[in-house]
Formats: structure tokens, C-alpha cells, sequence
């Protein structure tokens, strides 16, 4: 008795959990910043606690300001990749990507604009055990 009553209990707790959720992200479909806050609280996302630097030492300058931290990530950040380019070795027989496709594809996709009543009469089509699982 006490297994079949727990088993139901957690079933109505996931089922109204997941009911909760469905209708924050209705209420929120709108709020793009609700919605994320809704996503970090279903991943349990830690947002307490998250500190930016407040000194950062880079060729033996010390940056204290806000601003300085930033423009010294900035300027890191978006040398990485030329530096990281200049270090590849290129040679004038430099091949087109495209050469190394020997073959055409036998088979093809296209991928078209999906409405919402679309997704909704599938949704709706699905057997009833899916949808809770949903």
C-alpha cells in the first residue's frame, strides 16, 4: 500500500510540475528574459554567488577598473583567432574545400517555416501517453 501510494504521489508531483512549467513558459512566451530565468530554474542553474574579477594581471600591468578588465578580455578574446590562423602553416597548393566533395549527394532536405497550429495539430495527434511525457 505504502509503494502504490508513493507512486502516485510522484506521479502527481511530476505531473504538476510539469503543468507549472508549461504554463511559465505560456506566461512568458512574450518575455525573453522571464523565459530564460524559467530555463535556469528547471536546470538549477546557479546564479548567486557568480562574481566578476576585480583585478586582473596581464604582461605585468595590474587592471582594476571594470572597463579595463573588460577591454583586456576583449582584446584576448578576439586575437585568439588570428593568432591561432597565423600559426597554421599555408602553402600556395592550397586546396578548395570544395574539391574534397567527390561525389553529390544521393538524397536532399529542404527546411520550410513551421507554424504553430502545425505543431499544435501534431502535438494534438500524439497518443495521450507521449503527450505526458512531454
Amino acid at each position: 500500500m505504502y509503494k502504490e501510494y508513493a507512486n502516485t504521489l510522484v506521479h502527481i508531483k511530476n505531473k504538476s510540475k510539469t503543468e507549472f512549467y508549461r504554463s511559465q513558459f505560456s506566461r512568458y512566451k512574450d518575455n525573453l528574459r522571464s523565459t530564460w530565468k524559467v530555463i535556469g530554474s528547471v536546470i538549477k542553474r546557479k546564479t548567486k554567488g557568480q562574481s566578476l574579477p576585480t583585478k586582473l594581471v596581464y604582461e605585468n600591468k595590474t587592471y582594476t577598473s571594470e572597463s579595463d578588465i573588460a577591454d583586456q578580455f576583449n582584446a584576448y578574446f578576439t586575437s585568439v583567432g588570428p593568432i591561432l590562423a597565423s600559426k597554421i602553416k599555408s602553402n600556395s597548393s592550397t586546396k578548395d574545400p570544395t574539391d574534397y566533395i567527390n561525389t553529390s549527394p544521393r538524397h536532399s532536405f529542404t527546411l520550410s517555416r513551421v507554424s504553430e497550429s502545425q505543431v499544435l495539430n501534431v502535438f494534438n495527434s500524439l497518443d495521450e501517453s507521449i503527450k505526458r511525457l512531454i
